[in-house]
């Protein structure tokens, strides 16, 4: 940049400094920007109150829901029940789950997994587990016992079966079956 230009830029910057300060008044207390915060103690005082309303509420509400709903049944080690089925569908077979038993059953329960969950055996073999189910998918069982029209098989890719090289005592009957 030119000598010549450099000083006319400096008194340029200098006019307008001038002029700046000539224009701009000071700013008193009254022209501050900061808005009247008298009006916060109230509101928190009114928060506070509704805050001690609503304390209880929620709980009003779980009571009200309460009364609507059937107690869970409490299910023992040893009870009968029944295992709802997953839809059973088979188009090329020709069933539909219309026509097919929505459970099946009976079950032995065999242990309590978690406050709604069990473990369910057949009766026939009650130590080896059919699975464990939610407490809504299990119904107490009441009558005779009816052989299953269709075997309960559980949803999804079957467990991988992993075969030892050898057979060792513990796993001998898993290489006579195979």
């Amino acid at each position: 940049m030119s000598p010549q230009k450099a000083q006319q830029v400096e008194e340029s910057c200098d006019a307008v400094k001038l002029n700046v300060s000539q224009t701009a008044a000071p700013l008193t207390e009254k022209e501050t920007d900061h808005p009247d915060l008298s009006h916060v103690d109230e509101v928190n005082h009114l928060t506070s109150i509704q805050q001690l309303e609503l304390k209880g509420h929620p709980d009003q509400l779980r009571e009200d829901e309460d009364q609507k709903r059937r107690p869970v049944p409490s299910y023992t080690s040893g009870d009968l029940v029944l295992v709802t089925k997953p839809n059973q569908n088979n188009k090329n077979a020709g069933v539909t789950s219309k026509f097919m038993p929505r459970r099946d059953g009976p079950f032995v329960i065999v242990e309590r997994k978690s406050p709604v969950s069990h473990s369910v055996a057949n009766t026939d073999s009650p130590q080896l587990s059919e699975g464990v189910y939610h407490t809504s998918a299990l119904t107490p069982f009441q009558g005779n016992i009816i052989p299953p029209v269709k075997a309960l098989c559980r949803r999804g890719r079957p467990a991988r079966i992993i075969k030892p090289s050898s057979p060792t005592p513990a796993n001998a009957q898993i290489h006579k079956c195979s």
